[in-house]
């Protein structure tokens, strides 16, 4: 048996620089944090993205652990080796947190063989029975908000010399 070999090179060298064979013929996917879902759908029609049905499942579950933290799931068949276009919610800061380890994880995760299904625990890493996974592309959009106050809002006029934003 080989060992295997030992990575002595740099990270560019180890990561493609070009989209994989499967981003020439399949269409981005969009993924979206809940409140930005309806602007999702819109560009999912737009760009001609595959439709799931709910049967299908989602492809990303948020959930939470016990302790309240976010236990993000994602559909790697869905993503794997594709273009990705990330909608990234800034509103909801309680959001931002699961939507950078989304990130993180969409760069790169382990896809383990068909061995580890039936397991409840996940075995694949001490056997190097796995490959590894990544999205091809990731496109990161932040939506522009003006985040307003009132006075921002009114028509300000100057009254006796003075700016003012009254009645």
């Amino acid at each position: 048996r080989k060992d295997p070999p030992v990575f002595d090179g740099t990270t560019r060298e180890n990561r493609a620089s070009k989209p994989g064979r499967v981003a020439r013929w399949t269409k981005p996917v969009v993924i979206a944090a809940p409140a930005l879902e309806d602007l999702a759908i819109t560009l999912r029609k737009r760009l001609g993205c595959e439709e799931f049905s709910e049967a299908d499942g989602p492809t990303v579950s948020l959930e939470y652990f016990k302790s309240g933290d976010p236990n993000t799931k994602f559909n790697w068949q869905r993503v794997v080796g594709r273009k990705v276009v990330f909608l990234f919610d800034t509103i909801d800061q309680a959001r931002l947190f699961e939507q950078l380890s989304l990130l993180q994880a969409l760069q790169g995760f382990a896809v383990p063989d068909g061995e580890d299904e039936g397991t409840k625990w996940k075995t694949y890493v001490d056997r190097g029975r796995y490959s590894w996974g990544r999205a091809s592309h990731i496109t990161v959009v932040l939506p522009w908000y003006r985040p307003c106050q009132m006075e921002r809002m009114s028509r300000w006029a100057m009254c006796d010399g003075k700016w003012t934003n009254g009645d």
